[in-house]
């Protein structure tokens, strides 16, 4: 589990903070594959920003706080704080 920045659409769109997932191949039944990661979202910094995967009832990044997510890798920023 490492500290991290999720983003959006670039890397300077930083949505929310959470943790990242290492070993992880499944999220709520949907494969990750390899660009893909497990995400959980501690702090939404834009309760407004819509999932780069939507999965379930989860549509926006407010409504997947505090449950475990798929995210982009390539969206990921890791942080150490």
């Amino acid at each position: 589990m490492q500290k991290c920045l999720l983003c959006i659409d670039s890397m300077k769109t930083v949505v929310a903070e959470g943790y990242i997932y290492s070993g992880s191949q499944v999220v709520h039944g949907i494969p990750l594959g390899q660009e893909n990661a497990k995400v959980s979202i501690g702090k939404v910094l834009d309760e407004n920003a819509l999932l780069p995967i939507p999965f379930g009832d989860y549509e926006t990044v407010e409504s997947a706080l505090s449950t475990f997510a798929p995210w982009p890798k390539k969206f990921i920023i890791e942080t150490d704080k």
